[in-house]
C-alpha cells in the first residue's frame, strides 16, 4: 500500500524540473607512486522556485577511455530556488597518471528531494527519489 501512495505523491510534483549538472573544474591532486586523486567540482543549477536538497551521487569516472573509478558520495548541499551550488566529487585512481592532457568522462546521477514535508518523509523512509543526470567530458591537465 505504501508504494502506490509514494508513486502518487511523487507524480503530484511533476511540475518540478530536475537540476542541471555540469563539471565546473577538474584537477589532479598531488600524487604518489601508489596513485592519485582526481577532484571534480560539480555545479548544479536549480530551475525551480523551491529549494532542492541534493543527496547521493552515484558516478563512474573514465580516464583516457579506461574506467578507473566507481563511487557513491553524498552531495551534502541544497540548491536554493532559482540558484546554483557546487559540490566536489573525488576519485581515487591507482598508479601514477600520465603527464600532459588526460581525457575524462564522468557519468552518473544525483538524487534530489522534491519540495514538501511529505517528500522529505518519503526520502527518509528509503523510497527511491528522482535523479538528475550527470554526464560530462573534458580534459585534465597533469603537469
Amino acid at each position: 500500500p505504501a508504494l502506490p501512495l509514494a508513486a502518487t505523491l511523487l507524480g503530484a510534483c511533476s511540475s518540478i524540473s530536475p537540476p542541471t549538472l555540469w563539471v565546473e573544474a577538474a584537477k589532479v591532486r598531488p600524487q604518489s607512486a601508489q596513485g592519485a586523486v582526481i577532484e571534480l567540482t560539480i555545479r548544479a543549477d536549480n530551475p525551480n522556485a523551491d529549494a532542492l536538497p541534493l543527496r547521493d551521487t552515484d558516478y563512474v569516472l573514465t580516464l583516457n577511455n579506461a574506467e578507473v573509478f566507481k563511487g557513491l558520495r553524498s552531495a551534502q548541499c541544497t540548491l536554493p530556488g532559482f540558484g546554483q551550488q557546487t559540490f566536489t566529487l573525488p576519485a581515487a585512481v591507482p598508479g601514477p597518471l600520465p603527464r600532459g592532457s588526460i581525457s575524462y568522462r564522468i557519468q552518473g546521477d544525483v538524487e534530489y528531494i522534491l519540495p514538501g514535508a511529505w517528500q522529505e518523509t518519503l526520502a527518509d523512509s528509503g523510497l527511491p527519489q528522482p535523479t538528475a543526470d550527470l554526464n560530462a567530458t573534458g580534459e585534465i591537465a597533469n603537469p
